[in-house]
Protein backbone atom coordinates (compact mmCIF):
# COMPACT_ATOMS: atom_id res chain seq x y z
CA UNK A 1 0.00 0.00 0.00
CA UNK A 2 1.20 3.21 -0.88
CA UNK A 3 1.39 5.92 0.87
CA UNK A 4 2.00 9.77 0.20
CA UNK A 5 3.71 12.58 2.26
CA UNK A 6 2.64 15.85 2.78
CA UNK A 7 4.80 18.98 3.05
CA UNK A 8 3.77 21.82 5.23
CA UNK A 9 3.22 24.86 3.64
CA UNK A 10 4.19 28.26 4.94
CA UNK A 11 2.70 31.44 4.82
CA UNK A 12 4.02 35.16 4.72
CA UNK A 13 2.39 38.02 7.20
CA UNK A 14 1.03 39.27 3.72
CA UNK A 15 -0.59 36.50 2.46
CA UNK A 16 -1.83 35.95 6.36
CA UNK A 17 -3.65 39.48 6.29
CA UNK A 18 -4.89 38.86 2.20
CA UNK A 19 -2.32 40.63 0.60
CA UNK A 20 -0.53 39.24 -2.28
CA UNK A 21 3.25 40.10 -2.95
CA UNK A 22 3.63 41.82 -6.51
CA UNK A 23 4.54 44.60 -8.85
CA UNK A 24 1.31 46.79 -7.81
CA UNK A 25 2.02 46.23 -3.46
CA UNK A 26 6.09 47.96 -3.75
CA UNK A 27 6.50 51.00 -2.11
CA UNK A 28 2.95 50.72 0.31
CA UNK A 29 1.59 50.72 4.01
CA UNK A 30 -0.73 48.00 3.85
CA UNK A 31 -3.25 47.86 3.83
CA UNK A 32 -3.65 51.68 3.11
CA UNK A 33 -3.51 52.95 0.08
CA UNK A 34 -0.05 55.04 -1.40
CA UNK A 35 1.02 58.23 0.21
CA UNK A 36 2.63 60.81 -1.00
CA UNK A 37 4.66 63.15 1.22
CA UNK A 38 3.41 66.97 0.76
CA UNK A 39 5.50 69.32 -2.08
CA UNK A 40 5.19 72.54 -1.37
CA UNK A 41 6.34 74.59 -4.23
CA UNK A 42 6.36 78.55 -4.38
CA UNK A 43 3.79 80.33 -6.21
CA UNK A 44 5.74 81.60 -9.28
CA UNK A 45 3.57 83.02 -11.66
CA UNK A 46 -0.38 84.79 -11.10
CA UNK A 47 -2.69 82.37 -13.16
CA UNK A 48 -5.09 84.88 -14.12
CA UNK A 49 -3.14 87.67 -15.00
CA UNK A 50 -0.83 84.77 -17.19
CA UNK A 51 -3.94 83.62 -18.92
CA UNK A 52 -4.78 86.87 -20.14
CA UNK A 53 -1.45 87.52 -21.77
CA UNK A 54 -1.86 84.45 -23.52
CA UNK A 55 -5.26 85.04 -24.37
CA UNK A 56 -3.51 88.15 -27.06
CA UNK A 57 -0.81 85.97 -27.88
CA UNK A 58 -3.01 83.31 -29.20
CA UNK A 59 -5.06 86.12 -30.98
CA UNK A 60 -1.83 87.58 -32.49
CA UNK A 61 -0.35 84.33 -33.61
CA UNK A 62 -3.99 83.53 -35.38
CA UNK A 63 -3.54 86.91 -36.84
CA UNK A 64 0.45 86.15 -38.31
CA UNK A 65 -1.55 83.00 -40.02
CA UNK A 66 -3.80 84.62 -42.27
CA UNK A 67 -1.23 87.93 -42.47
CA UNK A 68 0.60 86.27 -45.96
CA UNK A 69 -3.02 86.66 -47.46
CA UNK A 70 -2.93 89.98 -47.81
CA UNK A 71 -1.43 91.62 -51.13
CA UNK A 72 0.96 94.23 -51.40
CA UNK A 73 3.79 95.80 -49.09
CA UNK A 74 1.83 98.81 -47.97
CA UNK A 75 -1.54 96.78 -47.39
CA UNK A 76 0.19 94.45 -45.31
CA UNK A 77 2.36 97.63 -43.41
CA UNK A 78 -0.67 98.77 -42.63
CA UNK A 79 -3.11 95.73 -41.52
CA UNK A 80 0.08 94.85 -39.16
CA UNK A 81 0.68 98.16 -37.82
CA UNK A 82 -2.98 98.84 -37.09
CA UNK A 83 -3.56 94.75 -35.78
CA UNK A 84 -0.18 95.07 -33.45
CA UNK A 85 -0.95 98.49 -31.91
CA UNK A 86 -4.93 97.48 -31.08
CA UNK A 87 -3.25 94.19 -29.45
CA UNK A 88 -0.96 96.03 -27.47
CA UNK A 89 -3.42 98.24 -26.55
CA UNK A 90 -5.82 96.05 -25.19
CA UNK A 91 -2.92 93.85 -23.59
CA UNK A 92 -1.88 97.36 -21.61
CA UNK A 93 -5.39 97.77 -20.12
CA UNK A 94 -5.80 94.25 -18.57
CA UNK A 95 -2.14 94.23 -17.50
CA UNK A 96 -2.84 97.53 -15.63
CA UNK A 97 -6.01 96.02 -14.47
CA UNK A 98 -4.92 92.76 -13.04
CA UNK A 99 -1.04 93.46 -12.20
CA UNK A 100 0.85 93.80 -9.11
CA UNK A 101 3.41 96.71 -9.77
CA UNK A 102 1.40 99.61 -9.22
CA UNK A 103 4.27 99.49 -6.80
CA UNK A 104 7.15 98.03 -5.82
CA UNK A 105 9.64 97.79 -3.05
CA UNK A 106 12.21 95.56 -1.62
CA UNK A 107 15.03 94.96 0.60
CA UNK A 108 17.63 92.00 1.48
CA UNK A 109 18.31 91.80 5.33
CA UNK A 110 18.69 89.43 8.41
CA UNK A 111 15.47 88.96 9.90
CA UNK A 112 13.69 85.97 12.35
CA UNK A 113 12.39 83.09 11.14
CA UNK A 114 9.48 81.69 13.20
CA UNK A 115 7.69 82.83 16.08
CA UNK A 116 9.41 81.25 19.31
CA UNK A 117 12.72 80.54 17.67
CA UNK A 118 15.95 82.84 17.88
CA UNK A 119 17.34 81.14 14.38
CA UNK A 120 17.34 83.79 11.79
CA UNK A 121 17.52 83.83 8.29
CA UNK A 122 19.38 86.41 5.45
CA UNK A 123 16.37 86.73 2.75
CA UNK A 124 14.73 88.99 0.26
CA UNK A 125 11.41 90.69 1.83
CA UNK A 126 9.37 92.26 -1.28
CA UNK A 127 6.33 94.00 -1.28
CA UNK A 128 4.14 94.21 -4.71
CA UNK A 129 1.06 96.52 -5.03
CA UNK A 130 -1.61 95.92 -7.12
CA UNK A 131 -5.63 97.84 -7.38
CA UNK A 132 -6.79 94.86 -5.50
CA UNK A 133 -3.95 92.97 -3.41
CA UNK A 134 -0.43 93.32 -2.23
CA UNK A 135 2.00 90.46 -2.91
CA UNK A 136 4.32 90.03 -0.01
CA UNK A 137 7.76 87.87 -0.98
CA UNK A 138 10.29 85.88 1.30
CA UNK A 139 12.79 84.63 -0.66
CA UNK A 140 15.98 83.15 1.20
CA UNK A 141 19.61 84.40 -0.30
CA UNK A 142 21.62 81.97 1.58
CA UNK A 143 21.06 78.38 2.71
CA UNK A 144 19.26 78.06 6.18
CA UNK A 145 21.68 76.39 9.29
CA UNK A 146 20.79 74.25 12.21
CA UNK A 147 18.07 73.37 12.68
CA UNK A 148 16.31 74.98 9.51
CA UNK A 149 19.12 73.16 7.40
CA UNK A 150 17.20 71.63 4.09
CA UNK A 151 14.27 73.84 4.27
CA UNK A 152 13.42 75.75 1.52
CA UNK A 153 12.33 79.31 1.87
CA UNK A 154 10.65 80.94 -0.79
CA UNK A 155 6.84 82.36 0.10
CA UNK A 156 4.51 84.29 -1.38
CA UNK A 157 1.62 85.49 0.44
CA UNK A 158 -1.29 87.76 -0.95
CA UNK A 159 -3.55 89.42 1.02
CA UNK A 160 -6.92 91.26 -0.90
CA UNK A 161 -8.50 94.39 0.17
CA UNK A 162 -11.49 93.82 -2.98
CA UNK A 163 -13.54 96.00 -1.47
CA UNK A 164 -15.14 96.85 1.63
CA UNK A 165 -13.63 97.97 4.93
CA UNK A 166 -15.76 96.27 7.15
CA UNK A 167 -15.74 96.69 11.10
CA UNK A 168 -12.24 97.21 13.41
CA UNK A 169 -10.76 94.26 14.85
CA UNK A 170 -10.37 90.60 13.21
CA UNK A 171 -13.55 89.20 13.25
CA UNK A 172 -16.18 88.00 11.01
CA UNK A 173 -17.54 91.19 9.91
CA UNK A 174 -14.01 92.42 9.61
CA UNK A 175 -12.30 93.81 6.09
CA UNK A 176 -10.78 91.67 4.01
CA UNK A 177 -7.15 91.96 4.76
CA UNK A 178 -7.85 91.79 8.05
CA UNK A 179 -9.36 88.31 8.14
CA UNK A 180 -6.89 87.62 5.64
CA UNK A 181 -4.08 88.62 8.09
CA UNK A 182 -5.71 86.83 10.58
CA UNK A 183 -5.70 83.52 8.59
CA UNK A 184 -2.08 83.66 8.10
CA UNK A 185 -1.34 83.83 11.14
CA UNK A 186 -3.30 80.80 12.26
CA UNK A 187 -1.46 78.98 9.38
CA UNK A 188 1.92 79.76 10.93
CA UNK A 189 2.91 82.20 7.73
CA UNK A 190 6.76 83.52 8.39
CA UNK A 191 7.32 86.31 10.67
CA UNK A 192 8.46 89.14 7.98
CA UNK A 193 5.28 88.24 5.65
CA UNK A 194 3.45 89.29 9.23
CA UNK A 195 4.96 92.03 10.00
CA UNK A 196 4.48 93.57 6.90
CA UNK A 197 0.81 92.93 6.13
CA UNK A 198 0.19 94.08 9.63
CA UNK A 199 0.72 97.61 8.49
CA UNK A 200 -1.98 97.74 6.10
CA UNK A 201 -4.23 96.32 8.72
CA UNK A 202 -4.24 98.86 10.90
CA UNK A 203 -6.62 101.89 10.33
CA UNK A 204 -6.81 104.40 12.92
CA UNK A 205 -4.83 107.57 13.44
CA UNK A 206 -1.99 108.78 10.56
CA UNK A 207 -1.75 105.15 9.76
CA UNK A 208 -4.38 104.44 7.09
CA UNK A 209 -2.62 102.73 4.37
CA UNK A 210 -4.82 99.98 4.12
CA UNK A 211 -7.83 102.39 3.58
CA UNK A 212 -6.06 104.60 1.24
CA UNK A 213 -4.33 101.94 -1.01
CA UNK A 214 -8.30 100.14 -1.24
CA UNK A 215 -9.64 103.31 -2.01
CA UNK A 216 -7.15 104.34 -4.64
CA UNK A 217 -7.40 100.89 -6.01
CA UNK A 218 -11.29 100.97 -6.17
CA UNK A 219 -11.47 103.97 -8.30
CA UNK A 220 -8.28 103.31 -10.24
CA UNK A 221 -9.66 99.82 -11.78
CA UNK A 222 -13.22 101.68 -12.33
CA UNK A 223 -11.27 103.86 -14.62
CA UNK A 224 -9.30 101.21 -16.62
CA UNK A 225 -12.03 98.76 -16.55
CA UNK A 226 -14.02 101.69 -18.20
CA UNK A 227 -11.27 102.12 -20.88
CA UNK A 228 -11.43 98.41 -21.94
CA UNK A 229 -14.91 98.91 -23.83
CA UNK A 230 -13.95 102.11 -25.26
CA UNK A 231 -10.84 100.54 -26.55
CA UNK A 232 -13.31 97.83 -28.23
CA UNK A 233 -15.44 100.83 -29.48
CA UNK A 234 -12.29 102.63 -30.58
CA UNK A 235 -11.36 99.27 -32.90
CA UNK A 236 -14.76 99.75 -34.04
CA UNK A 237 -15.26 103.01 -34.81
CA UNK A 238 -11.71 103.23 -36.94
CA UNK A 239 -13.23 100.66 -39.17
CA UNK A 240 -17.03 103.23 -39.35
CA UNK A 241 -15.27 106.92 -39.20
CA UNK A 242 -11.91 108.13 -38.29
CA UNK A 243 -13.31 110.91 -36.73
CA UNK A 244 -15.43 108.99 -33.86
CA UNK A 245 -12.24 106.17 -33.71
CA UNK A 246 -10.22 109.51 -32.52
CA UNK A 247 -12.85 110.40 -29.88
CA UNK A 248 -12.92 107.12 -28.59
CA UNK A 249 -9.13 106.55 -28.53
CA UNK A 250 -8.87 110.27 -26.69
CA UNK A 251 -11.56 108.69 -24.30
CA UNK A 252 -9.03 105.51 -23.69
CA UNK A 253 -5.75 107.43 -23.21
CA UNK A 254 -7.89 109.67 -20.54
CA UNK A 255 -9.01 106.60 -18.56
CA UNK A 256 -5.81 105.23 -18.03
CA UNK A 257 -3.98 108.62 -17.27
CA UNK A 258 -6.75 109.33 -14.86
CA UNK A 259 -5.87 105.96 -13.11
CA UNK A 260 -2.57 106.76 -12.60
CA UNK A 261 -3.14 109.65 -11.17
CA UNK A 262 -5.99 108.49 -8.52
CA UNK A 263 -3.30 105.53 -7.76
CA UNK A 264 -0.37 108.73 -7.47
CA UNK A 265 -2.52 111.42 -5.23
CA UNK A 266 -4.69 108.84 -3.20
CA UNK A 267 -2.38 108.26 -0.76
CA UNK A 268 -1.74 107.89 3.22
CA UNK A 269 -0.06 111.48 4.76
CA UNK A 270 2.45 109.35 6.29
CA UNK A 271 4.25 107.41 3.70
CA UNK A 272 4.86 103.95 3.54
CA UNK A 273 8.18 103.02 5.60
CA UNK A 274 8.47 99.58 7.26
CA UNK A 275 12.00 98.99 9.27
CA UNK A 276 13.94 96.14 9.17
CA UNK A 277 17.28 95.32 10.24
CA UNK A 278 19.36 96.17 7.51
CA UNK A 279 17.09 99.49 6.62
CA UNK A 280 13.45 100.81 5.69
CA UNK A 281 11.53 99.25 3.27
CA UNK A 282 10.61 101.97 0.98
CA UNK A 283 7.83 101.57 -2.09
CA UNK A 284 7.71 103.19 -5.56
CA UNK A 285 5.64 103.23 -8.61
CA UNK A 286 5.99 100.21 -10.89
CA UNK A 287 5.97 98.80 -14.60
CA UNK A 288 1.85 98.98 -14.18
CA UNK A 289 1.48 102.41 -13.28
CA UNK A 290 4.04 103.95 -15.96
CA UNK A 291 2.26 101.78 -18.63
CA UNK A 292 -1.37 103.09 -17.84
CA UNK A 293 0.40 106.94 -17.22
CA UNK A 294 2.45 106.23 -20.59
CA UNK A 295 0.33 105.08 -22.87
CA UNK A 296 -3.06 106.98 -21.50
CA UNK A 297 -0.89 110.17 -22.39
CA UNK A 298 -0.11 108.19 -26.07
CA UNK A 299 -3.36 107.32 -27.05
CA UNK A 300 -4.55 111.39 -25.78
CA UNK A 301 -2.05 112.96 -28.19
CA UNK A 302 -2.51 110.00 -31.05
CA UNK A 303 -6.42 110.49 -30.74
CA UNK A 304 -6.18 114.01 -30.69
CA UNK A 305 -3.90 114.57 -33.84
CA UNK A 306 -5.50 112.26 -36.07
CA UNK A 307 -8.86 114.25 -34.83
CA UNK A 308 -7.62 117.17 -36.31
CA UNK A 309 -5.73 115.58 -38.95
CA UNK A 310 -8.97 114.40 -40.19
CA UNK A 311 -11.24 117.42 -39.60
CA UNK A 312 -8.64 119.80 -42.04
CA UNK A 313 -7.78 117.07 -44.24
CA UNK A 314 -11.00 114.63 -44.87
CA UNK A 315 -10.26 110.88 -45.97
CA UNK A 316 -6.16 111.57 -45.76
CA UNK A 317 -6.57 108.86 -43.11
CA UNK A 318 -8.97 106.98 -44.84
CA UNK A 319 -6.54 104.10 -46.52
CA UNK A 320 -4.34 103.85 -43.74
CA UNK A 321 -7.74 103.02 -41.14
CA UNK A 322 -8.86 100.45 -44.01
CA UNK A 323 -12.15 102.28 -44.26
CA UNK A 324 -14.57 103.96 -46.87
CA UNK A 325 -14.88 107.54 -46.56
CA UNK A 326 -17.56 107.37 -49.72
CA UNK A 327 -20.27 104.99 -47.22
CA UNK A 328 -21.20 107.58 -45.51
CA UNK A 329 -22.48 109.70 -48.88
CA UNK A 330 -23.82 106.40 -50.12
CA UNK A 331 -25.55 105.97 -46.45
CA UNK A 332 -27.33 109.81 -47.07
CA UNK A 333 -28.33 109.39 -50.36
CA UNK A 334 -30.19 105.88 -49.70
CA UNK A 335 -32.06 107.02 -46.66
CA UNK A 336 -33.63 110.05 -48.86
CA UNK A 337 -37.23 110.11 -49.21
CA UNK A 338 -38.81 107.15 -50.63
CA UNK A 339 -41.05 107.61 -53.35
CA UNK A 340 -44.74 108.32 -52.71
CA UNK A 341 -47.22 105.93 -54.75
CA UNK A 342 -48.88 108.35 -57.12
CA UNK A 343 -51.00 107.83 -60.25
CA UNK A 344 -49.39 110.20 -62.43
CA UNK A 345 -46.77 107.82 -64.58
CA UNK A 346 -42.93 108.21 -64.20
CA UNK A 347 -43.16 110.14 -60.66
CA UNK A 348 -40.99 107.16 -59.22
CA UNK A 349 -38.49 107.00 -62.23
CA UNK A 350 -38.02 110.88 -61.84
CA UNK A 351 -37.65 110.86 -57.69
CA UNK A 352 -35.03 108.26 -58.25
CA UNK A 353 -33.23 109.91 -61.01
CA UNK A 354 -32.60 113.08 -58.90
CA UNK A 355 -31.15 111.18 -55.93
CA UNK A 356 -29.07 110.13 -58.60
CA UNK A 357 -27.73 112.94 -59.55
CA UNK A 358 -27.74 114.16 -55.65
CA UNK A 359 -24.98 111.07 -55.52
CA UNK A 360 -23.07 112.81 -58.06
CA UNK A 361 -22.87 116.28 -56.71
CA UNK A 362 -22.48 114.85 -52.94
CA UNK A 363 -19.79 112.89 -54.54
CA UNK A 364 -18.00 115.72 -56.08
CA UNK A 365 -17.98 117.97 -53.25
CA UNK A 366 -16.55 114.82 -50.77
CA UNK A 367 -14.12 113.77 -53.33
CA UNK A 368 -12.69 117.39 -55.21
CA UNK A 369 -10.25 115.74 -57.51
CA UNK A 370 -10.55 114.34 -60.69
CA UNK A 371 -8.15 111.49 -59.65
CA UNK A 372 -10.53 110.41 -56.83
CA UNK A 373 -13.54 110.78 -58.99
CA UNK A 374 -12.47 108.28 -61.48
CA UNK A 375 -12.50 105.68 -58.44
CA UNK A 376 -16.24 106.50 -57.86
CA UNK A 377 -17.69 107.00 -61.11
CA UNK A 378 -17.21 105.29 -64.68
CA UNK A 379 -16.65 107.17 -67.90
CA UNK A 380 -17.94 105.77 -71.26
CA UNK A 381 -14.95 105.45 -73.53
CA UNK A 382 -16.44 107.22 -76.57
CA UNK A 383 -17.00 110.28 -74.44
CA UNK A 384 -14.00 109.98 -72.28
CA UNK A 385 -12.13 112.32 -75.58
CA UNK A 386 -14.66 114.85 -75.78
CA UNK A 387 -14.04 115.72 -71.94
CA UNK A 388 -11.97 118.51 -71.33
CA UNK A 389 -8.23 118.49 -68.91
CA UNK A 390 -9.30 121.76 -66.66
CA UNK A 391 -9.48 120.00 -63.13
CA UNK A 392 -12.26 119.82 -60.33
CA UNK A 393 -12.67 122.34 -58.31
CA UNK A 394 -13.32 121.85 -55.01
CA UNK A 395 -17.02 123.34 -54.16
CA UNK A 396 -17.63 124.83 -50.99
CA UNK A 397 -20.77 123.83 -49.39
CA UNK A 398 -23.36 126.44 -49.00
CA UNK A 399 -25.00 127.15 -45.42
CA UNK A 400 -28.70 127.72 -46.97
CA UNK A 401 -28.53 124.65 -49.45
CA UNK A 402 -28.88 121.10 -47.82
CA UNK A 403 -30.02 119.16 -50.97
CA UNK A 404 -27.78 118.98 -54.57
CA UNK A 405 -30.36 118.51 -56.48
CA UNK A 406 -34.17 119.85 -57.57
CA UNK A 407 -36.95 120.18 -59.79
CA UNK A 408 -36.80 123.50 -61.74
CA UNK A 409 -39.06 126.50 -60.90
CA UNK A 410 -39.34 129.27 -61.96
CA UNK A 411 -37.41 132.61 -61.25
CA UNK A 412 -35.27 130.27 -59.54
CA UNK A 413 -31.30 130.71 -60.80
CA UNK A 414 -29.52 127.86 -61.65
CA UNK A 415 -26.26 127.28 -61.05
CA UNK A 416 -24.03 125.16 -63.96
CA UNK A 417 -22.02 122.12 -62.45
CA UNK A 418 -19.33 123.14 -64.97
CA UNK A 419 -16.54 123.84 -61.76
CA UNK A 420 -17.72 119.99 -60.52
CA UNK A 421 -17.26 117.86 -63.01
CA UNK A 422 -15.92 117.95 -67.12
CA UNK A 423 -19.72 118.30 -69.62
CA UNK A 424 -20.30 117.16 -71.26
CA UNK A 425 -20.03 113.75 -69.95
CA UNK A 426 -21.99 110.67 -68.90
CA UNK A 427 -21.43 109.38 -65.03
CA UNK A 428 -22.93 105.80 -63.98
CA UNK A 429 -24.67 105.75 -60.17
CA UNK A 430 -25.92 102.02 -59.52
CA UNK A 431 -28.26 100.97 -62.92
CA UNK A 432 -28.61 104.64 -63.84
CA UNK A 433 -25.93 106.39 -66.70
CA UNK A 434 -26.32 110.94 -66.43
CA UNK A 435 -26.01 112.33 -69.12
CA UNK A 436 -25.03 115.67 -68.58
CA UNK A 437 -25.62 119.07 -71.24
CA UNK A 438 -22.84 121.21 -72.19
CA UNK A 439 -23.44 123.48 -69.81
CA UNK A 440 -23.55 121.63 -67.17
CA UNK A 441 -27.32 122.60 -65.95
CA UNK A 442 -29.61 119.56 -66.84
CA UNK A 443 -28.96 115.61 -66.57
CA UNK A 444 -30.94 113.32 -68.76
CA UNK A 445 -30.86 109.57 -67.69
CA UNK A 446 -31.38 106.37 -69.38
CA UNK A 447 -31.89 103.17 -68.44
CA UNK A 448 -29.66 100.33 -69.56
CA UNK A 449 -32.37 97.92 -68.90
CA UNK A 450 -35.95 97.33 -69.43
CA UNK A 451 -38.13 99.22 -66.40
CA UNK A 452 -39.47 95.74 -65.65
CA UNK A 453 -35.89 94.14 -65.04
CA UNK A 454 -34.56 97.21 -62.88
CA UNK A 455 -36.19 97.17 -59.54
CA UNK A 456 -34.96 100.80 -58.88
CA UNK A 457 -38.13 102.45 -61.17
CA UNK A 458 -41.32 101.19 -61.01
CA UNK A 459 -42.71 103.38 -63.88
CA UNK A 460 -42.09 105.90 -66.47
CA UNK A 461 -42.38 106.03 -70.25
CA UNK A 462 -39.03 105.65 -71.58
CA UNK A 463 -35.41 107.19 -70.72
CA UNK A 464 -35.07 110.87 -71.52
CA UNK A 465 -36.50 112.61 -68.26
CA UNK A 466 -34.72 115.05 -67.40
CA UNK A 467 -34.13 117.02 -64.24
CA UNK A 468 -32.08 120.55 -63.42
CA UNK A 469 -28.87 120.35 -61.09
CA UNK A 470 -27.73 123.11 -59.01
CA UNK A 471 -24.87 123.77 -56.71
Amino acid sequence: MASFETKPTTTTADEEEGWSSGLFSAFRNKPFPSIFPPHATPVTCDVLYVGMMCGFIVIFVSFLSIFPTFMGAKDKAKVFSRVVCGLTLGTVIMACNFGQEWEIGSIRTHTPYRAGSGQGIYADVGLRLGLRSVNITLKAVEAPRGHLAGEKINYNERFSWAWGQGNPGFGPQAGAIQRAYRAAQVRGAPLPILWVAEYFTIDGEGLRFGRHYRLAGWYAHICVWTAFPLWILTLILFKMVVRLGAQALTLTGTMLTCASLIWAFNRNPIELQIPFEAGILKTHFGIHWYLSLVVGVLCMVSGMTIYLIDYHFPGTLSSVFGNNPLSIVEQETTEEEQPQASDEPGTSKRMSMQAAGRCVVTTLRLVGSKRQLKRVTDYPQDLRASQSTDSLARVEEDDDDEEGTETQTEGEPLRPVQSLLTCPASYKHGEVMIHLDDEGTTASTSQPTTGNDNPAYDGGDGDGDKVVLRK
